[in-house]
């Protein structure tokens, strides 16, 4: 349940983020629950976007793209700029404001209870916050709700809501909750995500979100968002869950899948992405099939015979010699890149041997 602006927070110890993010978002779908009848007589659309957020005051932020930083100039488009080193103000984008309390016409950002309306109807102001006891004022070592309005990239205004932990300071702040209505002109209630689901951020775009990437609540797709999150590895679009991984047994950083195939997100012990391995037991990272015929030369021919009789000797060193320093396959023989001394020890090694 959302706090009141005289409670204290509930202490909350995450084991990690990926944790962090899903329980926050948990909690506010629960708290979407406690406002059903509210709900009813609100916003029919329930187009909103909440993220969970981690953004130390001051900051200026970008409510659509959740781009922050220092300074106005840094990031583009800022909507809302809480800030000062001794106080708690705010400064606004054109056509931005704070919902002042219920009631009161004058003044910045108050301390919103949970459900309160976000809407046209409201009284937006700026400027510096008041620390108190009194209804809509802000409170020490707690959570505060606060509403604003904003002109998104559409050019519309839109509402939204967000949460900023106080500490035993107003100057030790951080806002770690913005939720908005992406249907310009509707009310959003403080608190609420209208029992939308969770979505997570797909930065790959393969597919498969993961909460390490973000955690909005939609009812409405959202670009680059999933309801999955299931992704090990948001970063590489070819690893995720129906990632298949073939078992390299030579070693060589290409796997067969005549030795075996998994299919899972994280890479097994023993397996590579890479699959199709032309000789999958001996090691031959160049995969070399001089006369194409899908069979590595490494399994096919005795290493060293270049001509291809069958055997190593005296007809396969002007070839050798021919291809000294080439970076071709020919002569590669430890398949190092370069054909070198290094090759023609294995090839005197290899002398009069067959495949």
């Amino acid at each position: 349940m959302i706090e009141s602006p005289q409670s204290a927070p509930s202490p909350e110890r995450p084991s990690s983020r990926t944790m962090f993010l899903q329980h926050r978002v948990a909690k506010h779908l629960r708290t979407a629950a406690t406002f059903t009848t509210v709900v009813a007589c609100g916003s029919a659309s329930a187009a909103v976007l909440f993220t969970p957020v981690n953004m130390v005051v001051p900051a200026n932020i970008n409510v659509e793209t959740l781009a922050v930083g220092s300074a106005g100039s840094v990031v583009a488009g800022w909507d809302i700029n809480p800030y000062s080193a001794t106080s708690l103000t705010w400064f606004n984008a054109t056509g931005t404001g704070m919902l002042r309390y219920p009631g009161v016409t004058t003044g910045s950002a108050g301390n919103l209870a949970g459900g309160t309306s976000v809407g046209p109807s409201g009284s937006y102001g700026s400027g510096a916050v008041t620390v108190g006891l009194n209804p809509g004022n802000w409170q020490l070592n707690g959570s505060n709700y606060f509403g604003f309005r904003f002109v998104a990239s559409d050019g519309l205004t839109h509402y939204g809501w967000g949460k900023m932990v106080v500490g035993a300071t107003i100057t030790d702040r951080t806002i770690t909750e913005l939720a908005w209505e992406t249907v310009a002109a509707t009310p959003i209630l403080v608190g609420d995500t209208f029992g939308c689901p969770a979505a997570y951020r797909d930065l790959d775009g393969d597919g498969f979100g993961a909460a390490a990437s973000g955690v909005i609540a939609a009812c409405a797709p959202v670009s680059g968002y999933v309801s999955n999150n299931t992704d090990c590895n948001d970063s590489n679009a070819a690893i995720n869950p129906n990632t298949a991984w073939y078992r390299d047994t030579d070693g060589d950083g290409i796997g067969a899948a005549v030795n075996g195939t998994l299919v899972q997100c994280t890479q097994p012990a023993g397996y590579v992405l890479a699959g199709g391995d032309n000789c999958p037991t001996i090691a031959n990272t160049n995969q070399a099939d001089i006369n194409n015929n899908g069979l590595g030369d490494v399994c096919e021919f005795a290493r060293g015979d270049l001509n291809l009789d069958g055997v190593v000797n005296a007809s396969d060193v002007p070839l050798f010699f021919n291809a000294w320093g080439s970076a071709g396959p020919l002569g590669d023989l430890n398949f190092d890149g370069v054909v070198n001394s290094a090759d023609f020890t294995i090839l005197l090694n290899n002398w009069g041997t067959t495949p």
